[in-house]
């Protein structure tokens, strides 16, 4: 042999094997050259399994968290959901009983203005109470109005929309008025100045 093929046994004796050649033939340097490479061989193998293995487990372990973050993010996002809808029927059936009470005080004002037994200011200091006691029909018709579950979806919507718009300008809640509920805004504090100047 020459001194090359000494200085590399291992290429030697796998050459030896590729060309043929019987494992017996080989002297005991050459079949431990074998051996070396054959457990070098197993042991990397098996080091491979063990990263494919762990890299498996991890993506598998991955997927299933990301499963329940989805799961989580949805569940809260339906919560989420379902309370403002909640918040925004509540405050349509408020607006509804708001603006009932107001419509009430101003009949009760208009009939005022022939009998004159209260003033304006104790016509706007009147409460729920007082101007429900008004009459019963008056009682009868607040009783009757929509509650918060009798808002059709797109009302509902509308609402939640107008509530965000309100926490994104951290204010209370927009309302749209009319030029005929300006007007009318404008001639309710009108008389109220009015009748201060007459006191």
């Amino acid at each position: 042999a020459s001194d090359k093929d000494d200085q590399d046994p291992p290429q030697q004796a796998a050459d030896h094997l590729c060309s043929g050649g019987d494992y017996l033939d080989l002297s005991p340097l050459h079949r431990l050259c074998i051996l070396r490479v054959l457990i070098d061989a197993a042991y990397d193998t098996g080091r491979i399994y063990e990263i494919v293995d762990s890299n498996h487990k991890q993506r598998t372990n991955a997927v299933k968290a990301l499963d329940t973050e989805q799961r989580r993010a949805k569940k809260e996002a339906k919560e989420k959901a379902l309370s403002a809808e909640a918040a925004a029927r509540e405050d349509l059936a408020l607006e509804a009983r708001r603006k009932f009470l107001e419509e009430k005080r101003e009949e009760i004002r208009k009939v005022n203005e022939t009998n004159q037994e209260l003033t304006q200011e104790e016509i706007d200091e009147l409460t729920e109470e007082d101007i429900l006691d008004f009459d019963d029909d008056i009682r009868a018709d607040f009783e009757a109005l929509p509650g918060p579950e009798s808002f059709k979806k797109t009302e509902v919507v509308a609402r939640v929309e107008q509530i965000k718009e309100a926490a994104a300008f951290e204010t209370d809640l927009l309302t749209v008025l009319t030029m005929t509920e300006l007007l009318e805004r404008e001639k309710t504090e009108l008389n109220s100045l009015k009748e201060q100047l007459k006191e």
